[in-house]
C-alpha cells in the first residue's frame, strides 16, 4: 500500500489504483522506480505499459546498474536472458525451445541460475530474482533483437500446442501493422473474455488493435478493450482507451458500444453524466437497431437499469418515453430479453393489477436462466420482484447472478450486484444482511485497488444509528452529483428511523415528498410508513387512501409481505377494531419471512395491547419484537421494543445489539469472516467471497475464535446470528 500510496503522489494525473498496484507488483515496490517511472511516463503510457504482457520498462537510475549488471553477462547469456524475459510463462520447455532455434545450448539456464539471477522451480518453471531484473534483460536489447527472439518464442509455442501464447509472440514480432496477427489476437481475445479473463481481454484487444490499419476495425477493437477493462474494474484505463477512438469511423454497433462503454464508466465512477446514463444507453440501443437485436434489447435493459441511480432525477428522457422505447425494443428479437422488456414496459405504463402477470412470467423466465445469460439479465430481476413483493425470488436471483459474476471474474458487476442487494435488503430484510453484502462491495473495491473507505450504503447509515446531520449531508451530497436514489433512500431511512423513535411529524415531512412524486417500484414499500407516520400525526385524511392502495396490491399480487404490511395498515386506522388485522399482519409476514416488518407488527401490536392495559400479552409481542431487532441489527426498533416492555413492568436487560454491536469488539472483516463461516461457508469459499486467501481466511477466523471465547465453527453460529 505504501508503494501504491509513493506511486500515486508523484504522479500528476488521476490513475486507477488498480493501475498503480500492477506497476508496484512489475518493479518490486522499488520506491526508486517507481519515482523515475512516474517522472518518465505520462499516465498514459503508465496504462499502456501495464497492458503489456511482458517486462515493465525501468526508469533512468536503476536502468543504469541492472543494465550494466546484465552487460557483464556473456552475449549468449545475455540472449537467453532475454528470451526468458520476453517469455511470461516462465515454462522451461518453452525457453529452450526458443533457445536451441536461436544456436544457445542448455548450458545457458544453469549459468543464469549460478548468477543468481533466476531460479529454476521444479525443473518445469524460470523466475527471476527481482522483477526489475526482467526488465533490465529485456529493455537493454534492441528493438530487432527482441522481435528475434519473439518470432523464435512463437514458433516454439506453435510446436507445443500454445496457441494463444503464439499468437501473442507473433503479434510481438511484426514492425508496423498486419491485420493477419491482429486477427488472430482477437480470437485469442475472446477464449480470454470466456474464461472470465477482463484484463487479459483488454490487453490483447490493445495489442490487436495496435496491429490494425488505421479505420473502423481498429478502433472498434479499442472500444472491445473498453469494455473489457471496465468489467476489470480499471475505469480510468477504460476511459483512456475510448479517448483514442475516432468515433466518425466506428460502425453503429461499435459506436453503440462506445456510448455504452461511457454510460457504465459514468455509473461506476459516480460521474456526474450519471443523470443521463439511462438516456444515452437508449442513443446507443438505437445504434444496434437492424444490426444487432439480441444487443439491442441488452442495451435497452440497461438503459432501464441505469435510469434507476438517479431516479427522479434522471434527464434526457421521461419514464413513459422509456417505457414506450422497451415495449418497441421487445418486438425486435424473441427471447428472455424480449419477456423482460415487456414486463419492464408493464411495470412503467400499465395500470398495476395488469402488469403483475406479464412482470410474473418474465421473474419465471429469469429464475430459469444459466449464469452465462443472468450475467446478462440478473439485475433487473430486483425490479420486478420488489415491484411483485417477492423477497424469496428477489434474494435467490440477485445471489445467484452475484456467484455467475464472481465466477466470471465480472468485477464492475459483481460491484453492481452487490450494491443492489445491499439496498434492496432495507426494504424486506434486514440492516444485519445490507451490513453483510456493503462489507462485500467495501472487500471488492479494496481487491481492484479502490479506496473502499467512502463505500457507504446511506440508507443503512439511516438504519445504524449515524448523527442525522451526516446522513442529511451524505444523501444530499449523493443527489448533487446525480445519485438521486441515493437521496431519496437517505430520506426514507431516516423517516423509518424518525417512526422507531416517536418523531411522526418528521417521519411524515420526509416521506411526503416521496410519496408525491412516486417512482416506479420504489414507492409502494414506503406506503406503509407513510400511512404510520400520518395516523400517529393526526394526518389520519392524508394517508387513508394508500391503506386501500395496499390492500389492492396484495389482492393483485397474492403476495404475503404486501398483505402482511396492507393488514397491519389497516390496524392503525381501526381504532377498537385493530386487533384481528394485526394477528392477520403477524400470519402473512411470518409466512414471508420478512423479518423487520414482522418485528415492526408484533411492536405497534404490544403498544396497542398495553394501551388496552392487557400487558401480559402486550408483553409477549414486544419481548418478540425486541428479538427480531437485535437479530437483525434494526438498533432504533431494538431501543423503542426494550421501553415499551419496560413499561409493562418487565426488567430488561441491555442487549449488545442496542448498543448497535454484536460480539466484543470485531472488526468488519472478521465480522463478516464469522457471518460467513457460520452460515456454513468454508475456508475457501469465504476467501472467494471477499478476495482473500483461505489462510488469511484461517487467521481473521484464529482471531475470531479468540475474541468470542468459542473453539469450534459449532459454538461461533451460537454467537452471531445467521444470515437470512
Amino acid at each position: 500500500p505504501s508503494a501504491v500510496q509513493l506511486l500515486l503522489s508523484s504522479v500528476g494525473e488521476p490513475l486507477d489504483l488498480a493501475i498503480a498496484a500492477q506497476v508496484v507488483a512489475a518493479t518490486g515496490g522499488n520506491p526508486l522506480a517507481l519515482v523515475d517511472l512516474a517522472g518518465e511516463l505520462s499516465v498514459k503510457q503508465l496504462m499502456e505499459s501495464s497492458l503489456a504482457d511482458e517486462p515493465f520498462p525501468v526508469g533512468q537510475h536503476l536502468e543504469a546498474f541492472y543494465v550494466r549488471r546484465v552487460r557483464l553477462l556473456t552475449d549468449d547469456l545475455q540472449l537467453w536472458l532475454l528470451i526468458a524475459a520476453a517469455d511470461s510463462t516462465g515454462n522451461v520447455e518453452l525457453i529452450q525451445d526458443a533457445a536451441d532455434r536461436l544456436g544457445l545450448s542448455e548450458a545457458m539456464v544453469d549459468q543464469a541460475e549460478a548468477a543468481g539471477l533466476i531460479d529454476v522451480r521444479g525443473s518445469a518453471s524460470v523466475v527471476f530474482r527481482h522483477p526489475l531484473v526482467s526488465s533490465a534483460a529485456y529493455n537493454a536489447a534492441q528493438g530487432h533483437q527482441r522481435r528475434r527472439v519473439h518470432r523464435a518464442l512463437a514458433t516454439a509455442a506453435e510446436k507445443l500446442g500454445m496457441i494463444e501464447l503464439e499468437a501473442w509472440h507473433s503479434a510481438k514480432a511484426t514492425l508496423g501493422t498486419d491485420p493477419q496477427v491482429a486477427q488472430r489476437l482477437e480470437r485469442v481475445a475472446d477464449l480470454a473474455g470466456k474464461r472470465g479473463g477482463f484484463a487479459s481481454r483488454a490487453s490483447v484487444l490493445v495489442q490487436a488493435a495496435t496491429l490494425t490499419p488505421e479505420g473502423g476495425e481498429k478502433y472498434a477493437r479499442l472500444v472491445a478493450a473498453a469494455e473489457a477493462a471496465l468489467g476489470s474494474g480499471a475505469a480510468q484505463l477504460a476511459k483512456a482507451l475510448l479517448d483514442d477512438v475516432d468515433e466518425k469511423s466506428l460502425d453503429p454497433v461499435s459506436h453503440g458500444r462506445l456510448v455504452s462503454v461511457r454510460a457504465h464508466h459514468s455509473i461506476f465512477t459516480a460521474d456526474p453524466a450519471l443523470k443521463r446514463a439511462g438516456a444515452e444507453l437508449l442513443a446507443a440501443a438505437a445504434h444496434f437497431r437492424g444490426h444487432d437485436p439480441d444487443q439491442e434489447q441488452v442495451t435497452l435493459l440497461q438503459a432501464f437499469y441505469f435510469t434507476l441511480p438517479a431516479e427522479r432525477l434522471a434527464e434526457g428522457m421521461t419514464l413513459t418515453e422509456l417505457g414506450q422505447r422497451l415495449l418497441d425494443g421487445a418486438d425486435r428479437h424473441t427471447g428472455v430479453g424480449a419477456t423482460i422488456l415487456q414486463a419492464l414496459s408493464a411495470h412503467i405504463l400499465l395500470p398495476y393489477a395488469e402488469a403483475v402477470p406479464v412482470m410474473r412470467r418474465a421473474v419465471d423466465a429469469i429464475a430459469q436462466l444459466p449464469p452465462d445469460l443472468l450475467l446478462k439479465f440478473g439485475l433487473n430481476s430486483v425490479v420486478l420482484t420488489t415491484a411483485l413483493w417477492d423477497r424469496a425470488q428477489r434474494t435467490s436471483l440477485l445471489e445467484r447472478a452475484a456467484a455467475a459474476a464472481r465466477d466470471a471474474g465480472s468485477m464492475q458487476m459483481l460491484d453492481a450486484m452487490l450494491w443492489t442487494m445491499s439496498n434492496a435488503e432495507l426494504k424486506g430484510g434486514t440492516p444485519r444482511q445490507a451490513r453483510h453484502y456493503m462489507d462485500q462491495v467495501r472487500e471488492l473495491r479494496r481487491a481492484i485497488g479502490y479506496d473502499a473507505e467512502h463505500v457507504i450504503n446511506v440508507g443503512l447509515l439511516a438504519w445504524t444509528g449515524v448523527p442525522r446531520p451526516e446522513v442529511e449531508s451524505v444523501a444530499q451530497s449523493a443527489g448533487a452529483v446525480g445519485f438521486g436514489g441515493v437521496l431519496a433512500s437517505g430520506q426514507a431511512g431516516l423517516a423509518v428511523r424518525d417512526l422507531a423513535e416517536g418523531l411522526y411529524r418528521e417521519a411524515f415531512n420526509r416521506l411526503s415528498p416521496l410519496v408525491a412524486d412516486p417512482f416506479l417500484q420504489v414507492t409502494p414499500l414506503e406506503y406503509a410508513d407513510y400511512v404510520e407516520a400520518g395516523t400517529r400525526c393526526g394526518r389520519l385524511d392524508d394517508v387513508a387512501r394508500y391503506v386501500t392502495v395496499l390492500e389492492d396490491m396484495a389482492a393483485a399480487n397474492g403476495s404475503a409481505w404486501t398483505r402482511g404490511v396492507a393488514q397491519r395498515a389497516r390496524a392503525l386506522i381501526s381504532g377498537q377494531g385493530a386487533e384481528p388485522h394485526f394477528r392477520a399482519a403477524i400470519d402473512d409476514l411470518t409466512a414471508a419471512g420478512i423479518e423487520v416488518e414482522l418485528g415492526r407488527t408484533h411492536l405497534l401490536f404490544g403498544e396497542w395491547l398495553r394501551r388496552a392495559r392487557r400487558r401480559r400479552d402486550a408483553a409477549e409481542h414486544l419481548r418478540r419484537a425486541a428479538g427480531i431487532f437485535d437479530n437483525a441489527e434494526a438498533v432504533a426498533f431494538s431501543r423503542r421494543a426494550r421501553s415499551e416492555l419496560e413499561a409493562t413492568g418487565e426488567q430488561v436487560g441491555v442487549d449488545a445489539a442496542v448498543n448497535g454491536r454484536v460480539g466484543p469488539a470485531l472488526t468488519v472483516q472478521e465480522l463478516t469472516v464469522a457471518r460467513l463461516a457460520a452460515a456454513g461457508n468454508t475456508n475457501a469459499q469465504i476467501g472467494a467471497t471477499m478476495f482473500l486467501s483461505p489462510n488469511t481466511v484461517d487467521y481473521h477466523l484464529r482471531k475470531v475464535f479468540s475474541k468470542l471465547g468459542v473453539t469450534s465453527r459449532r459454538q461461533l453460529v451460537e454467537h452471531l446470528p445467521h444470515p437470512s
